[in-house]
């Protein structure tokens, strides 16, 4: 499997339902060698009109990231911006 450095998913992960985000997590993070970015939209309720699924506040982004940490064997770290 081929790997980059750093990879993004940009406005991508808020049209999964919550059931897929650990797979989507799990193959984002198969690809990447040093850096993952995310961004996704910050939202208390998902807007359906632009077909999200599910909001992301930071909490919910807190979790995925060491969700991502600890699937790593504690190798890394993550930063969640506003």
């Amino acid at each position: 499997m081929e790997t980059f450095d750093t990879v993004t998913a940009i406005h991508h992960l808020e049209h999964l339902p919550e059931a897929q985000l650990s797979l989507a997590f799990q193959h984002l993070l198969q690809v990447t060698r040093h850096r993952l970015m995310v961004a996704v939209p910050y939202e208390t309720e998902a807007t359906r009109a632009y077909s999200h699924e599910r909001a992301f506040t930071r909490e919910t982004l807190e979790h995925w990231g060491q969700w991502c940490v600890e699937s790593l064997d504690g190798v890394g770290r993550f930063d969640v911006k506003m």
